[in-house]
């Protein structure tokens, strides 16, 4: 699963955007773990 999870991790061309990715991708982990 956690392969899955990095497989997501994309370059993030706008830091708006990659902010709020790092943070729902942080509460995804929280959340599988």
């Amino acid at each position: 699963m956690i392969t899955v999870i990095t497989s997501f991790q994309l370059p993030k061309p706008i830091p708006r955007i990659g902010g709020l990715w790092r943070r729902f991708h942080k509460a995804l982990v929280m959340a599988i773990t």
